[in-house]
């Protein structure tokens, strides 16, 4: 006979925690390093157009990662895991907990013409947890540069 006890605690366990992300399903700095490359890659032999629609349409993600691309005037071109964000001026948002200034910190990244990572706290696609979160920056050119972001295991509580 199973009790009330027994049936919550199964309901729980398969329906009422949310998804913790494996370690398979994380990506790595060397393959978000490498996504970067394959994104500047494709954009150079295929141009930005392609590029732009790969990434939208989502044929670089890999688990978590995904690259984005931006403009130094903060508008997003593409992104692998938000295509809603394409074409917003995203110069003003704030990363949700910290209220950092994150997307102007990837345009300071990319003016300096070369590749760096930069910190904030950002959605995990696999939980929908605001997780830490480090994006590799890579100008491709004076106007525009690709990220691509490892995810923390470390969640943040959104609540005061």
């Amino acid at each position: 006979m199973i009790t009330k006890t027994a049936l919550l605690l199964n309901v729980l366990l398969i329906w009422g925690f949310p998804h913790t992300a494996s370690a398979a399903e994380r990506g790595t700095r060397e393959e978000a390093i490498a996504m970067s490359i394959s994104v500047v890659k494709m954009y150079f032999m295929q141009g930005a157009q392609k590029t732009f629609a790969a990434i939208t349409n989502k044929e670089f993600n890999k688990g978590d990662l995904y690259p984005f691309i931006y403009g130094v005037d903060g508008v997003v071109r593409a992104h692998g895991q938000k295509p809603e964000f394409v074409g917003q001026d995203r110069l003003t948002v704030t990363d949700p907990l910290l209220n950092t200034l994150y997307v102007r910190e990837f345009i300071s990244v990319a003016r300096t013409g070369s590749p760096a990572w930069v910190s904030y706290q950002f959605e995990d696609p696999l939980t929908k947890v605001i997780l830490e979160k480090e994006s590799y920056i890579v100008p491709i050119n004076q106007e525009i540069f690709v990220g691509v972001g490892i995810y923390k295991e470390r969640a943040y509580d959104k609540s005061p």
